[in-house]
């Protein structure tokens, strides 16, 4: 829906393209990002290159909200455990392909290091709800994710190995009554 949405409909001779592989799809659309919308801030900006077209998917209940594909693509490959969606511009081609897991194998290229040194928009969203202390259900349900393993595994772990996270019950990891909280 994105892609039809924002394709440029100007550019003739190629259509909206889905390629699916084992391991990922890649949706070719025509046309580069309109407007200030970069590659580096396709989550803060958005921009309506068709809004007519917007607002007749919107009306016949295909988008849920305007402005809200991208983070939404964002959110579910979080939610299902799976890397982040990677954007690329080539001549007037927007691509962008969603990584799957390999069937069959465990591909360690896609896992998350125990500690990382640069803090996502997630994990910053974390710490700053972390002020007072939260239990993991409180901040999933605050970062809008459900997949528990993925949500300790990719954002709670790199925090507490970094120790700007906390557990309130450092003694016993997992107990039922562990909440986490910001360092101060």
């Amino acid at each position: 829906m994105n892609a039809a949405a924002h394709r440029d409909y100007s550019i003739k001779g190629t259509d909206i393209q889905v390629k699916m592989f084992d391991d990922h799809l890649t949706v070719e659309s025509p046309g580069i990002l309109p407007g200030m919308v970069k590659i580096s801030n396709i989550r803060e900006f958005h921009f309506s290159r068709n809004p007519k077209i917007v607002e007749l998917l919107n009306e016949y209940d295909l988008v849920k909200e305007f402005g809200e594909g991208v983070d939404r693509i964002y959110r579910d490959m979080a939610q299902a455990g799976l890397p982040d969606p990677e954007y690329r511009q080539a001549d007037f081609m927007l691509y962008a392909t969603l990584k799957n897991k390999n069937w069959g194998e465990e591909d360690k290229s896609w896992s998350v290091p125990a500690a990382s040194s640069a803090i996502d928009n997630v994990q910053g969203m974390i710490l700053a709800f972390c002020a007072e202390p939260k239990s993991r259900k409180e901040i999933m349900e605050f970062v809008g994710l459900t997949n528990r393993d993925y949500f300790y595994n990719h954002y709670i772990v790199p925090l507490l190995n970094s120790e700007m996270l906390l557990r309130t019950i450092p003694d016993k990891p997992t107990s039922s009554k562990q909440k986490y909280v910001r360092k101060s």
